[in-house]
């Protein structure tokens, strides 16, 4: 199913979001940049610890199962598909949309320009200098390949804001994979960086940290008319405007604040 089937789909009935993490807000950016945000009916989750998300009802995804003239979209990340598919499954849940393969198409729109070579500080310089996500997941890199526990664990820490302990864990694991690649087989451009028109990142933020890490030449990027700075109160926002007051609120110390922001003036100046 493609993402001109899925918003078909969406405007034949009301939905049901399974998941409550970054990917199903980016189906709700999605569905605002569509006119189509009316169409939510509510979200499910395995363990209701909220009333309201964003505005929309929180229900259990038993709970999902017992409502009427819904269709069930899964958006969670992929580290977390098949426990919260089998999860719905087991409810009762039989026909649930998998929108993991179309969301670039739903959230983004149109892709502008593909596989376009920049340079990485193009991407640093797309941001204002105070930002720091960037910077810490350089300073991640760097303290994972100098089994630096206590400069791993504030990565950890920065996800923490954005998602559960659980997917925190799964991250890591997937962004430990990510630089033992790079390290056994150098830096990979097969799959590309997606930047919105004015070069900021809007998926591949590991990857865009890598590049700048390991000092790439240019990376390739696809560029798509979206433009990030429209979408205020979503995860977006809190990226784009990432400074070390959001470092603190991880609970970093000052110490750990510092060293950030060290790595990312060496970042603008090298």
């Amino acid at each position: 199913m493609d993402a001109a089937d899925i918003v078909k789909k969406i405007k034949e009935r009301k939905m049901i979001i399974i998941g409550a993490g970054m990917m199903a807000e980016r189906l709700l950016i999605a569905l605002q940049r569509l006119g189509l945000s009316h169409m939510v009916s509510a979200v499910a989750v395995t363990n209701k610890k909220m009333d309201l998300w964003h505005g929309y009802r929180v229900i259990t995804i038993q709970e999902a199962a017992c409502e009427k003239n819904v269709n069930y979209y899964i958006a969670v990340h992929k580290v977390n598909y098949l426990e919260l598919y089998q999860e719905a499954q087991r409810a009762g849940i039989d026909e649930i949309i998998d929108i993991s393969m179309c969301i670039d198409a739903l959230q983004f729109g149109e892709v502008l320009k593909t596989k376009v070579e920049i340079c990485p500080q193009e991407i640093l310089c797309a941001y204002k200098k105070e930002n720091l996500f960037l910077a810490s997941r350089c300073y991640a890199i760097d303290s994972y390949l100098r089994n630096d526990y206590h400069g791993w664990e504030t990565y950890l820490k920065i996800n923490s804001l954005f998602c559960t302990k659980t997917t925190v864990k799964k991250r890591a694991k997937a962004f430990a994979e990510l630089i033992e690649n790079w390290k056994n087989n150098g830096y990979c451009n097969t799959e590309c960086i997606k930047v919105d028109a004015n070069s900021i990142v809007i998926d591949g933020y590991h990857r865009a940290a890598l590049a700048l890490f390991s000092k790439q030449k240019w990376v390739c990027v696809d560029i798509y008319e979206f433009d990030a700075n429209l979408y205020t109160e979503t995860y977006l926002e809190k990226l784009i405007n990432f400074s070390v007051a959001d470092i603190e609120k991880a609970g970093c110390s000052k110490e750990q604040c510092k060293v950030i922001e060290d790595y990312n003036n060496k970042l603008w100046n090298e």
